[in-house]
């Protein structure tokens, strides 16, 4: 070999028998071609350890690609695993690639597509950076993770190994669950891949499209956080969290609201809103849960009810809405006031419909009061 390339050549071997890296030509061994100050290997495999031993990464490559002065190899077509504690976590492949000097850092670009092989996850993106002592790889550029029905769009990831955790930025980042035929859109979410579950504690929009149109928006979530949880199809929309039903007319509003939109049930953790807004009515209570396919939503504590179009309400301690009908049942200290004629009954339980002014108070100590109209 010609002088001028042996300081790249020991540049190579200390990479190679430094204790951490491993650098191996195939069988039969194929001769480095010359090329300026650049040692080419074909068909190269290029592996990595920790002072322990335990080894970090293993590529295979088309060709790597050494020069004297440069601190990296490139490598074309890298494909290989990543390890954890000895043990294969990601399969990873890319176009082209770099592989820093103490081979404590890899980088992969274009096409880059890491397959996680402990939960099924795969993540596509631009570019890759495999920082293993840091327990991280980083994903830049039009990042695509997918595992079954779901599918996230993000600009940037970070892919934590130990917690196999994808925090994922960008502008939005949009979660699609085709299952549910769900779309999620916020500026930033943790993907707990494990646990199939989607953290985000930004503001986000949820919206459910229908089934016969995938185009119709049919329900709308918003909130300033929120967690997806994949595997029961619920979630809990926390802080300023707002539903919206197209069918039925209802608004929905708390500080933490449970939605299972397989179920077809909405339930509060905290004060409650709900409107009709065909009718007209509002009910809030410090508790309630709604089935949406039955149409009946219940309500518990320091429960109040109007509707607009009667100028009528009730109060109670429980209450029962079926929002079909506006049909109503009431327990506990109950209390109906209607302006039409005026009129105020209280009791300890009551059925009735309040857009028909139609109420009937049951068991003792029921008290009417009419109320006399002004001049009367």
């Amino acid at each position: 070999m010609p002088l001028g390339f042996r300081p790249a050549l020991i540049l190579l071997l200390s990479l190679g028998l430094s204790g951490c890296s491993i650098f191996r030509e195939p069988a039969p061994p194929e001769p480095p071609k010359e090329q300026s100050d650049a040692l080419i290997f074909e068909n190269a495999t290029l592996e990595q350890a920790n002072e322990g031993g335990e080894r970090l990464w293993k590529l295979r490559t088309t060709e790597a690609t050494y020069t004297q002065s440069g601190k990296t190899a490139k490598v074309m077509k890298p494909r290989g695993k990543l390890f954890q504690d000895e043990q294969e976590i990601y399969e990873v492949e890319a176009a082209e690639g770099e592989v820093n000097e103490d081979g404590e850092v890899v980088f992969l670009r274009q096409d880059v597509v890491v397959q996680d092989l402990r939960d099924g996850a795969t993540l596509k993106a631009d570019e890759a950076e495999w920082r293993p002592n840091e327990d991280q790889l980083i994903l830049r550029g039009n990042v695509v993770g997918t595992q079954a029905s779901l599918k996230v769009l993000a600009q940037e990831g970070i892919w934590r190994d130990s917690s196999n955790q994808v925090q994922l930025t960008g502008a939005p980042v949009v979660m699609t669950q085709a299952q549910q035929r769900l779309k999620l859109e916020t500026e930033g979410m943790t993907w707990h891949i494990a646990e199939q579950k989607v953290v985000g504690d930004r503001p986000l929009k949820i919206q459910q499209f229908a089934e016969a149109n995938p185009e119709q928006v049919i329900r709308t979530a918003t909130a300033n956080q929120g967690d997806v949880n994949l595997e029961t199809q619920s979630m809990l929309l926390k802080e300023q969290a707002k539903l919206n039903f197209v069918e039925p007319s209802l608004d929905i509003a708390s500080e933490a609201l449970r939605w299972n939109p397989q179920q077809n049930t909405v339930a509060s953790e905290a004060r409650v809103t709900v409107v009709d807004r065909d009718e007209k009515v509002t009910i809030v209570g410090d508790r309630g849960t709604a089935n949406l396919t039955t149409e009946i939503v219940e309500f518990t504590g320091n429960v109040e009810g109007v509707s607009e179009l009667r100028q009528s309400s009730i109060s109670a301690d429980r209450l029962k809405w079926f929002s079909a009908n506006q049909d109503v049942e009431a327990e506990g200290n109950v209390n109906y006031v209607q302006t039409q004629p005026p009129m105020e009954v209280s009791g300890p339980s009551a059925v009735g419909n309040l857009n028909e002014e139609k109420v009937l108070m049951t068991g003792g100590d029921v008290k009417t009061v009419v109320i006399p109209l002004d001049g009367g």
